[in-house]
C-alpha cells in the first residue's frame, strides 16, 4: 500500500516508493505474498487461509485509517492487486 495521487504505478519510476502500512498492519504484505507463492504452487488449501487472513488484515487497516483521520475522508482506500 503505498501513498499515490492515483493508481498508475510503474516499476522503474516507483520501486522505491515506500510502504505505508505500519505495523501490526505491515503483516498484510508478507501474508499477501506467501499467499500468491500457495496459489502458483497449486497448494488451494493454505491459499484461501492465507488470503483470508489477508483480507481481515487489510479491511482492520482500513478501519484503523478512518478511525485514525476522520476529518480527511476524501480519500478512497483502494487494494492495488
Amino acid at each position: 500500500m503505498y501513498k499515490i495521487a492515483n493508481e498508475n504505478l510503474n516499476y522503474e519510476t516507483d520501486k522505491d516508493l515506500e510502504l505505508i502500512a505500519e505495523a501490526p498492519f505491515d503483516e498484510m504484505y508478507e501474508l499477501y505474498t506467501m499467499a500468491k507463492i500457495a496459489f502458483f504452487n497449486q497448494d488451494y488449501g493454505v491459499y484461501n487461509n492465507l488470503i483470508d487472513q489477508y483480507n481481515q488484515l487489510y479491511n482492520d487497516y482500513k478501519i484503523f485509517i478512518i478511525r485514525k483521520e476522520p476529518s480527511n475522508n476524501n480519500y478512497e482506500i483502494k487494494n492495488l492487486w
